[in-house]
């Protein structure tokens, strides 16, 4: 089982991959709790950054520059997957994005162990959604308020009446191999909950002070 680790240097955060948590970047701490998975047996960094690799190059890692095309704001994770050859031998993908510092590698074996009880599907991490879309509203063009579903009376109702959501958070991902390959969303999925806490994304700069409060308070 090889991790994939994708790091673009392009963002609207400026190199968010590369900023700092405790004293560690975003793309370190990834490494660090891939390598702690026993169930790994190679970790590999794809990034379109030079700096980005030489970073964690001596982290015990296998490093990839990857090519421009792959390297947009419009690629995809399946665009980054595409340009790695994975050895026949690997059996299953496990895609994690630096954006999630409070993934642990208890998370990651966790994953790894639903997985190992499914291994024909696809292994997402979830958090279960807070805000829940029936209780919505839009603002009509008059400026008045309306259900955005258009569910009469469901922004007053409780939430008790609505069916539990969920929602990729980004954190783990573990692709079976397939007779094409790794690909994602391309057979069945299973959810592997994570809390609202452990699943902060960083994509602003109030995601980082959430996450270094919380990061804080671990220690």
């Amino acid at each position: 089982m090889f991790a994939v680790i994708p790091a673009r240097s392009g963002s609207s955060l400026a190199d968010k991959n590369i900023r700092m948590l405790s004293g560690k970047t975003l793309l370190q701490l990834a490494v660090e709790e891939a390598k702690k998975v026993e169930a790994i047996d190679q970790v590999i960094v794809t990034s379109d950054s030079q700096k980005y690799l030489d970073s964690v190059s001596e982290l015990g890692v296998q490093v990839m520059l990857r090519p421009a095309w792959a390297s947009t704001s419009q690629a995809t994770a399946q665009d980054v997957l595409d340009t790695i050859v994975l050895p026949s031998s690997c059996n299953a993908v496990v895609y994690l994005q630096p954006t999630s510092p409070l993934r642990r590698a208890f998370h990651i074996e966790s994953a790894i162990t639903l997985f190992d009880a499914n291994p024909d599907c696809e292994i997402v991490s979830v958090v279960k959604v807070r805000q829940y879309p029936e209780k919505m509203l839009s603002k009509r063009a008059d400026g008045k308020l309306s259900e955005a579903l258009g569910m009469s009376g469901a922004a007053n109702s409780n939430r008790q009446e609505f069916v539990n959501l969920f929602y990729p958070n980004g954190a783990i991902y573990i692709l079976p191999r397939t007779d094409s390959g790794f690909a994602f969303a391309n057979q069945d999925r299973i959810g592997f909950l994570m809390d609202y806490l452990t699943s902060v994304d960083i994509d602003t700069e109030e995601d980082l002070l959430m996450a270094e409060a919380l990061l804080s308070n671990e220690t």
